[in-house]
């Protein structure tokens, strides 16, 4: 988008470059139906594990939302101010805590999956959540 039109319109910018995360999001939310869906015909307490470990995928991805959203602006401020040296910077340092992030975030929750699905209330299908979890939390670290 052009300067001008952001600045003209505003509101159309907004709705314009919000797109690109709508379309993300539309995405995941359709990824967990499919999963959903697929995993209704083994049981309930199958689909019950993916309604508790959802909410711990989804705020994985919401935080790595956030920390791009962050690196955006800080790169938008530095170009627009003319700074290219601290925009790199800026772009490296963001690239370096997302991929620790990817990886940390992830970690932890495998970590502690267990006591987690349990103070959500999954105690009653600990199992299959556990396996579910497993395997979300191997999916956001790719």
């Amino acid at each position: 988008m052009e300067i001008e039109a952001l600045l003209n319109e505003p509101k159309k910018s907004v709705i314009g470059l919000s797109i690109p995360m709508i379309i993300s999001l539309l995405l995941t939310m359709i990824n967990n139906i499919a999963d959903a869906m697929w995993v209704s015909g083994l049981g309930a307490d199958a689909l019950a594990a993916i309604g508790i470990v959802t909410p711990l995928f989804i705020i994985t991805i919401g935080i790595g939302i956030g920390i791009s959203s962050g690196v955006n602006s800080s790169l938008a401020r530095f170009i627009g101010a003319g700074r290219f040296e601290d925009a790199g910077n800026s772009g490296v340092h963001g690239l370096i805590l997302s991929v620790i992030a990817s990886i940390i975030i992830p970690g932890l929750i495998i970590i502690f999956l267990k006591p987690i699905i349990i103070a959500i209330g999954g105690a009653d299908v600990l199992q299959p959540s556990l396996d579910y979890g497993f395997w979300s939390c191997l999916e956001a670290l790719q």
